[in-house]
């Protein structure tokens, strides 16, 4: 750790603890510039996929493990691959935001 702190890699491990539930309301109350129908989307997306899936998983513990397993229950849910693909979008938004704030590492954005 104190490496870390020297080289300037050292992240606060509290805010990876957030689960996934309480950081996607914050992400929804920061994201600006959106048009109204699109907060809708991904409100509706949060509260039907996202949420049901990881809300109790503190974002620092996603794995490309958990979101693997995720796609494939919507798709045998017989969802459309575009739906999927624009909820994964809305996922990997979520967790760039995550590693660009600091609240998980930068590397770890990219394995999900």
């Amino acid at each position: 750790m104190e490496a870390d702190k020297h080289r300037g890699n050292w992240i606060d491990p509290t805010p990876a603890k957030v689960p996934f539930a309480q950081w996607s309301e914050r992400y929804m109350t920061e994201k600006l510039s959106i048009r109204p129908r699109t907060v809708e989307k991904y409100e509706s997306a949060l509260h039907k996929h996202l949420v049901p899936a990881f809300g109790s998983i503190p974002i620092g513990a996603l794995t490309r493990a958990h979101v693997q397993a995720w796609i494939a229950d919507m798709d045998r849910d017989g969802l459309a691959p575009e739906t999927i693909r624009n909820h994964y979008s809305l996922m990997a938004a979520m967790m760039k935001r995550a590693a660009a704030v600091g609240a998980i590492p930068k590397t770890g954005s990219g394995s999900v």
